[in-house]
């Protein structure tokens, strides 16, 4: 999966002049994105990061594909999930050397342009509304909350808040999205989607460039999910998770970069219900596959 992953990317930068015109350099490196378009940089990155996690459990990694999996990881513009990233393979290694001379080396790579994305980080509605977006996101879950008991008891339903179904009924997304939401029929926005996110995105109508990054978005993960399943449909959602994660069949080294990736990117982004984070997740809580090189 990540050689086609890796081979895809080198063919769409060919458009773009590759090799001779560069990434980071002549063009947005979000080219580095397999043949997935707007918003494949996060898939590639999940992937690139789910591969390297599998090769480093083993006994003895082949170094031909750690580097094809580090390619992936890195390359990509997504910071959020190269931060999650590094903290879930750096934390349960911190007594291990050699790890952390790996991520020294791949903090350095990355560091010259993490410091120029946080220079011209858009912090407008930090500004604006007096909290940075995803303390607005929790601060949104205890209005919700606090408007009704029955909010909290039973939420306002799946696919109504923030998650990716509303966000493609939306009409504030419609206008503010980067990328191409399909016109499906039946879909219409939500109330509680109206109610609670109206006046952030008539803000970013106003500024576009206000909410267009993952970091800057008013919602998470944890915010959609404890809004639209409710605070105990969200507690039974994420226990299963872990309850899964905890019974399969890999070392507790593994378990554990596993959760703090979860933790941190469900924290930051919008992310739960992306089809090709379900796969790693799938995949590395599946027994059967544990000693499979189907990444």
């Amino acid at each position: 999966m990540n050689m086609i992953v890796l081979l895809y990317s080198v063919i769409n930068m060919i458009k773009y002049g590759f090799p001779v015109r560069l990434p980071y350099i002549h063009y947005l490196p979000d080219a580095y994105s397999a043949l997935f378009g707007l918003g494949g940089a996060k898939i590639v990155t999940i992937i690139g990061l789910f591969g390297y996690l599998f090769e480093s459990k083993k006994e003895h990694p082949e170094k031909k594909w750690m580097l094809i999996y580090l390619i992936n990881f890195i390359t990509p513009s997504y910071l959020t999930g190269i931060m999650a990233g590094v903290l879930c393979i750096l934390l349960p290694r911190l007594k291990n050397l050699k790890y952390l001379v790996l991520v020294f080396a791949l903090c350095m790579l990355v560091l010259p342009y993490v410091i120029y994305r946080a220079e011209n980080l858009n912090n407008d509605v930090a500004l604006a509304f007096g909290y940075h977006p995803k303390i607005l996101a929790l601060l949104n879950v205890y209005d919700f909350y606090s408007d009704s008991f029955i909010n909290m008891l039973l939420g306002a339903g799946i696919g109504q808040f923030t998650s990716t179904p509303a966000l493609w009924a939306s009409e504030y997304m419609q206008e503010l999205s980067s990328h191409n939401i399909p016109a499906l029929p039946g879909l219409f926005m939500s109330a509680p989607h109206e109610t609670y996110m109206a006046k952030y995105f008539n803000f970013g109508a106003e500024n576009y460039w206000a909410i267009s990054s993952s970091i800057n978005k008013p919602y998470s993960t944890f915010s959609t999910i404890f809004i639209e399943y409710g605070f105990f449909g969200a507690l039974v959602l994420v226990s299963i998770f872990f309850y899964r994660l905890s019974q399969a069949k890999v070392d507790v080294g593994f378990k554990l970069s596993v959760l703090i990736f979860i933790s941190v990117i469900f924290s930051l982004d919008n992310i739960h219900d992306s089809p090709w984070l379900g796969l790693m997740i799938l995949i590395t809580c599946s027994n059967y596959l544990e000693n499979e090189r189907l990444l």
